[in-house]
C-alpha cells in the first residue's frame, strides 16, 4: 500500500503547473480510473489514470512510486481514489 506521503506526492503532482480546472480534471480521471478497474474494467482503468499520472512529471520525479501504484491498486480502488482530492460525486461512486 502506498504511503500518506507518497498519496500526496500524486496529488500534489495535479496541481504542478496547471491551472485549477486542469488540475480537478486529472483528479477526477484518477477516481474514474479507480472505478473502472474496481468494476472489473482493469485496462480501462489502468488506462485512466496513467493518462492522468502521465500528464504529470510524477514518473521523472519517483521511479519506483508510478510502478507501486499499479501494483498496490487492486482490492485498493476506494482508498487510493480516497486519497485523491477529486469531486465528491465522482468519489461517491466507490462507496
Amino acid at each position: 500500500m502506498l504511503t500518506k506521503k507518497e498519496f500526496k506526492i500524486i496529488d500534489t503532482a495535479f496541481d504542478a503547473g496547471f491551472t485549477d480546472n486542469v488540475g480537478t480534471a486529472l483528479r477526477n480521471l484518477f477516481v474514474l480510473g479507480c472505478y473502472l478497474h474496481a468494476t472489473g474494467k482493469t485496462l480501462e482503468g489502468k488506462k485512466a489514470i496513467r493518462s492522468a499520472l502521465m500528464t504529470t512529471t510524477i514518473y521523472e520525479r519517483t521511479d519506483n512510486l508510478f510502478d507501486k501504484i499499479f501494483s498496490n491498486l487492486a482490492g485498493n480502488e476506494k482508498d487510493f481514489a480516497q486519497e485523491i482530492h477529486a469531486h465528491s460525486e465522482l468519489l461517491g461512486l466507490l462507496k
